[in-house]
């Protein structure tokens, strides 16, 4: 019986030994297959990162570029509301001088006469 139980040990150390090498040997396939995904991982990740910091960065810029249309909207409707108003005084004044002429050339042709 001892020599059954001393075969049965043997043979399970023999078959643990076998288990372990082919479990070593699939291990360091399997980091071997890994090893260049984890390098591609970690590169797509900072890829990533960097994609979304670009974003950021073009969504800020966007932001402001809405802002400064704003700014830019305001201030071509109160240069067009200025300049309505000059362009208003510009033919008062054009008017008045017209009569100023008027009156002037009138005056002239009174005392020639």
């Amino acid at each position: 019986m001892e020599e059954v139980v001393g075969m049965a040990a043997i043979g399970s150390l023999v078959g643990f030994a076998l288990v372990k090498a082919y479990s070593s040997k699939t291990l360091n396939e399997l980091r071997a297959e890994c090893g260049p995904l984890m390098t591609q991982e970690r590169h797509l990740r900072q890829q990533c990162e960097h994609e979304e910091d670009e974003l950021e960065s073009a969504e800020a810029r966007m932001e402001q570029l809405d802002t400064d249309k704003d700014n830019l909207s305001k201030d071509v409707d109160r240069l067009s509301a200025e300049i309505e108003r000059v362009d208003g005084e510009v033919q008062r004044a054009k008017g008045d001088d017209e009569d100023e002429d008027g009156s002037a050339s009138d005056e002239g042709e009174g005392s020639a006469g």
